[in-house]
C-alpha cells in the first residue's frame, strides 16, 4: 500500500482546503475572465485567508483535454507550496483525455502526492495520512470513480451513466482501512469524485421543503429534526452512481470512515450526517457553478481525534 504522511503540528489544528471542479478551459466567462481567471481569483482570496495545511482536489482539473490546459492548472496549483492530493473526475477520462498522462504530468510535481496505483481499478488509489507527534490522527483515502459511458436503455434510447465502482476497489478500500487500523489509525475520510447514492437519500431525509428563501446561508431551523447539524445547500438533483453500490454500506460496516467527500454536482454544496457518516460535497471552486453564491471550496479541520469539522468559504465573483 503507498501511504503519503504529512504532519500535523501538536496541539493546533490540521486544515484541509478541498478545490472541486475547476474544470478550466477556453472559453470566456460572462464575457468577462476566463474560467480559469475565476480559480484563481477565488484561490487568491480563500489560501491566505484558511492558510491550509493541506489541499485536496475532488477531480475534474480541466473541461476537456489539452496539456496546456492541464499544465495551467497543475502548476498553479502547486506553485501554492502545499501539499496536495487529487482524484480524477469523469472530465479527466473523458473527451480524449488520458488520465495516465495526467497522472505523468502530476508526477513531475514538487508537492503533489498522487499515486496512481493499480490500473485494474482505475487511475488514483493511494492513501494520505495525518500524523501527529508519531501517531495517526485520521487518514484520507483516495479512489477513483470513473467516467461516464453510452448504453442503450430498455426504451432503445442511448443514455449517458456513470461507471460503477469494481469489486477490486471495494476489495482495496477494505485493505486500507485495515492497513490504517494495524498502524493505530481509527479515522478516515473517503475522497471520491462522483457523489454516492446516499447523497440523495441523505438530502432527502435532512432538508425541509422550500420556504421561499435559498442560498448559502443555512440555518438549523432548515433542517429536519436530528439533522440540525447539517449545513450548505443543493441546488440541483443529486447526479449518483449509475446503480446504487455497496461502498457506503461497506463503509458503515467497517466503522473507520466518518466523512465521505466528493463533487461533480456544480449546484450542491451540502455536508450531512447520514446514518453515521457526513457524507459533504465540495464547493464549486471557480465559474461554472451554475447558480448565485455557489463559488469557493470545503474547508476540513482536523484536530487530535480525526476530522472536527467542515465548512465552506463562499467567495463572490462580482468583484473579477
Amino acid at each position: 500500500m503507498r501511504m503519503f504522511t504529512v504532519n500535523k503540528d501538536k496541539n493546533k489544528d490540521f486544515t484541509v482546503l478541498n478545490i472541486a471542479d475547476p474544470q478550466i478551459d477556453y472559453e470566456l466567462w460572462d464575457g468577462r475572465a476566463t474560467s480559469f481567471d475565476t480559480v484563481r481569483f477565488t484561490l487568491g482570496k480563500i489560501i491566505p485567508k484558511v492558510k491550509p495545511d493541506m489541499i485536496t482536489m475532488t477531480g475534474d482539473f480541466a473541461d476537456e483535454f489539452g496539456r496546456e490546459l492541464y499544465d495551467t492548472i497543475i502548476t498553479y496549483i502547486d506553485s501554492f507550496g502545499i501539499p496536495w492530493a487529487p482524484v480524477m473526475g469523469n472530465h479527466d477520462h473523458e473527451d480524449g483525455c488520458d488520465p495516465y498522462i495526467v497522472a505523468e504530468m502530476l508526477s513531475e510535481t514538487e508537492h503533489c502526492l498522487f499515486e496512481a496505483g493499480d490500473p485494474a481499478l482505475g487511475c488514483g488509489h493511494y492513501t494520505v495520512a495525518v500524523e501527529e507527534d508519531g501517531r495517526l490522527v485520521t487518514a484520507f483515502i483516495m479512489m477513483d470513480s470513473h467516467h461516464r459511458k453510452y448504453i442503450t436503455d430498455e426504451n432503445g434510447k442511448e443514455v449517458r451513466v456513470n461507471v460503477p465502482y469494481s469489486d477490486g476497489q471495494y476489495r482495496w478500500y477494505e485493505s486500507q482501512v485495515d492497513a490504517l487500523r494495524s498502524i493505530g489509525c481509527e479515522d478516515s475520510t473517503l475522497v471520491v469524485h462522483f457523489p454516492l447514492y446516499e447523497y440523495k437519500y441523505a438530502w432527502e431525509a435532512a432538508r425541509r421543503p422550500r420556504d421561499g428563501t435559498s442560498g448559502p446561508s443555512e440555518t438549523a431551523s432548515r433542517w429536519n429534526a436530528g439533522y440540525e447539524d447539517s449545513l450548505g445547500t443543493n441546488y440541483e438533483p443529486v447526479e449518483p452512481l449509475v446503480e446504487k453500490s455497496p461502498m457506503f454500506e461497506i463503509a458503515k460496516r467497517l466503522g473507520h470512515t466518518k466523512n465521505i467527500l466528493c463533487a461533480h454536482d456544480h449546484g450542491n454544496a451540502s455536508s450531512i450526517v447520514y446514518e453515521g457518516i457526513r457524507l459533504t460535497y465540495g464547493l464549486k471552486t471557480g465559474s461554472g457553478g451554475y447558480f448565485a453564491g455557489q463559488n469557493g471550496a470545503a474547508v476540513i479541520t482536523v484536530g487530535e481525534k480525526g476530522v472536527k469539522s467542515v465548512r465552506y468559504e463562499y467567495v463572490s465573483l462580482d468583484g473579477i
